[in-house]
């Protein structure tokens, strides 16, 4: 709180705090407030659900707005202007407090975006911006990165376009226009409009001896669990499973993707098995703690330590068994660039269509029946990076040091 020799008062809060009875005692009187201003009032936890993005909109109206006086005019002419609102910030999610406040008749909007057409249209039609595209995620490539670069250097004329300040490199725009798409719609369009559509519009599918030939340095399997002997098996959850790989090159490769429903518990825990068996490389296993609180990871180790799987064993596998407690659409945001782009690449003989075709019709998780496949990625995509590879170096001894 700040209060300054000209009789007015400044007062900051936190977004989450109560603002009911805010005034200013001045020798003159009692005063409430003459101007509120929001400053990114919302964060992402405001916007995981209706309610949470009801809740915040609600607060303002009832507590802000309220807290307010309106204009006091005596014959005709103006004695006390109306306690002004202003509003700062960019919409996160379509209903969230800021898409609301711009809605609003009562409030004038002056929204603006970093280019003034359409951005999506504009990347998808442009013929160097595709090129660029490709090569940025050509994972063949030693650095795709700097050839995408390259590219743009050498067509720059042809590829600029205005922005609304000199400040905004095209260049680095396209990077993080193609790399995560929604926060470049959220931050710097101000547009939600199309969230909450499909999120994934296109994959990068190539076959089990190109991705194979690739040398990997990480891999882990990711189980999403689901009950067995389902009623209704149409509309009940699956079990999904994904095995997924990083490479050298630096892309990420679905190597196995699976759906499956079982009649027995046993039948699940021998498919796992079945899996550790194809996938040799396998070090990692997430298993979503929801369903059997860990029962499952019990009867795999159980099967594991058997004498005829003695070999699965010896290989150390560790084992990941958490609740989901993030929100799942903050999570599978996460990967929607890498996989519409390709920098996640997924196998044509291992991952099933079933698999491959519930991922693409997500389109969050208000809008979708099934997210078992996607969900499964996304822990693969997120989790891999947070493992350490430690490489052990052997060094050799001339044998007369050792006196032989």
């Amino acid at each position: 709180m700040t209060v300054y020799n000209n009789d007015t008062k400044i007062q900051a809060y936190s977004s989450g705090s109560s603002v009911r009875g805010a005034s200013y005692i001045s020798p003159k009187g009692i005063f409430r407030p003459t101007c509120y201003i929001a400053d990114d009032y919302i964060a992402e936890a405001d916007i995981l659900t209706n309610e949470g993005k009801q809740k915040k909109y609600q607060k303002w109206l009832k507590e802000v707005e309220e807290g307010g006086d309106e204009a006091v005019y005596r014959d005709g002419k103006l004695i006390k202007p109306a306690t002004k609102f202003l509003v700062l910030g960019t919409p996160l999610a379509q209903g969230d407090f800021i898409d609301q406040i711009s809605k609003n008749p009562e409030y004038k909007v002056f929204q603006r975006s970093v280019v003034d057409f359409d951005v999506d249209e504009y990347f998808d039609n442009h013929e160097h911006w595709k090129e660029f595209r490709n090569i940025l995620f050509d994972d063949k490539r030693e650095d795709s990165l700097y050839d995408a670069e390259q590219y743009y250097k050498s067509h720059k004329e042809q590829m600029d376009f205005t922005t609304i300040w000199e400040k905004y490199n095209c260049f680095k725009l396209a990077i993080k226009y193609f790399g995560k798409r929604i926060a470049f719609m959220q931050e710097l369009m101000c547009n939600v409009e199309n969230i909450g559509d499909k999120w994934f519009k296109s994959n990068i599918v190539k076959s089990r001896e190109e991705i194979e030939e690739n040398t990997f340095t990480k891999t882990m399997l990711t189980i999403d669990t689901a009950g067995v002997k389902n009623k209704d098996r149409k509309r009940s959850d699956s079990f999904a499973f994904t095995v997924g790989s990083t490479a050298t090159n630096n892309f990420k490769y679905v190597r196995s993707g699976q759906l499956r429903k079982f009649n027995e518990f046993d039948e699940y825990i021998n498919h796992v098995i079945k899996l550790l068996y194809s996938f040799e490389d396998i070090t990692h296993i997430y298993v979503e703690k929801n369903t059997y609180n860990g029962l499952d990871v019990e009867r795999i180790q159980q099967e594991m330590a058997k004498e005829e799987h003695k070999k699965l064993t010896s290989r150390g596998i560790i084992f990941i068994n958490e609740m989901q407690r993030k929100n799942k659409d903050e999570k599978i945001s996460t990967i929607v660039s890498d996989v519409n782009n390709g920098r996640i690449i997924f196998c044509s003989e291992r991952v099933e269509k079933d698999f491959l075709e519930e991922l693409m019709d997500f389109a969050g998780q208000k809008f979708t029946l099934h997210d078992d496949a996607v969900d499964t990625v996304a822990e693969f995509a997120n989790r891999i990076d947070e493992i350490e590879v430690k490489n052990k170096r052997i060094q050799t001894l001339d044998r007369r040091l050792l006196g032989i």
